[in-house]
């Protein structure tokens, strides 16, 4: 297993999920999302 911290309420995955299914537009407003404090 990989020793890096789980996302603050999954938004790794959200991205992840949202370019999987090609939704570009939604990853971009997921990862601006987590880069907020």
């Amino acid at each position: 297993m990989p020793d890096t911290p789980p996302p603050p309420s999954g938004i790794d995955k959200k991205i992840a999920d949202a370019v999987a299914n090609e939704d570009y537009e939604l990853a971009a407003k997921l990862k601006k999302v987590k880069t907020q404090p």
